[in-house]
C-alpha cells in the first residue's frame, strides 16, 4: 500500500467517525512533507453550521493552531 492510499484510508476513517457522530460522512487531512499534521471531520449537523464541512474545518483548525508551517497547505485529502 502506498502513502497516498494510507492518506485516503485515514480520510475514510474520519468520514466514518463523522457519520457515527451524526454528521455527513466526510473527513479531511492536512499533509505536510508526507506526514499527517491535522485532521478534521464534517460537523454540519452537530455544530448546526451549514459551513462546517470537513475541509473548511481543517483550514480553520490550521489557522487556529497558529503554526506558520500549517498555513502552507500542501495536500488536502
Amino acid at each position: 500500500m502506498d502513502i497516498q492510499e494510507n492518506f485516503a484510508r485515514r480520510a475514510i476513517e474520519l468520514a466514518r467517525e463523522a457519520r457515527l457522530a451524526g454528521n455527513h460522512p466526510f473527513g479531511a487531512l492536512l499533509v505536510v512533507d508526507g506526514k499527517i499534521t491535522l485532521t478534521a471531520q464534517n460537523t454540519v449537523a452537530t455544530d448546526r453550521d451549514p459551513t462546517a464541512h470537513a475541509e473548511t474545518n481543517l483550514v480553520a483548525k490550521a489557522m487556529y493552531v497558529g503554526d506558520s508551517e500549517a498555513h502552507r497547505i500542501r495536500v488536502v485529502h
